[in-house]
């Protein structure tokens, strides 16, 4: 289950254990070095999306003027292939996510330690909904995960990347 706890959301209940060793410059080099991922969607209690689907496929990481760009490509478990375009990028003691969308990428998420965790500072806001970001390093995978909650979503989004 997702729980609120201190203003933030709890994303992991699965039992995983964090491993907050490294630095965030530890992770933005470890992000650089990825060439594979597993995508994962679950559609929660009361969400009326049905986003319900997993895949696999790689990542082509492009490091350029201290901006780290992946270039997703995957296929879902029901065939259909999927691109996706984000940024990492580091600055102020944070790690900033963009997203690609309208052309443009777009700042989402700054994450920051709290609590043991890499989570973002701050929920993201696209009317009605608001999306909720963690990172987590495990061996050779970074997790990275995303929670959206609105009026007609509940829905939890896992790419983990290898």
């Amino acid at each position: 289950t997702v729980s609120k706890g201190r203003g933030r959301l709890k994303l992991f209940s699965d039992g995983l254990k964090h491993d907050m060793t490294h630095t965030l410059n530890d992770l933005f080099q470890r992000l650089s070095q990825v060439h594979t991922l597993q995508f994962e969607s679950r559609s929660l209690n009361g969400s009326k999306m049905d986003w319900n689907c997993s895949g696999a496929g790689h990542t082509e990481a492009v490091l350029s003027d201290s901006l780290l760009t992946f270039h997703d490509h995957f296929r879902l478990d029901n065939g259909r292939p999927c691109h996706d375009k984000k940024q990492w990028q580091l600055a102020d003691g944070a790690l900033i996510f963009a997203h690609y969308r309208n052309q443009i990428f777009e700042p989402i998420f700054t994450f920051r330690t709290a609590d043991g965790v890499m989570v973002a500072d701050r929920p993201y806001a696209c009317m009605p909904d608001d999306y909720f970001g963690e990172l987590a390093w495990h061996g050779d995978n970074i997790i990275f995960t995303i929670k959206i909650i609105g009026s007609r979503k509940n829905e939890l989004i896992r790419y983990v990347y290898r």
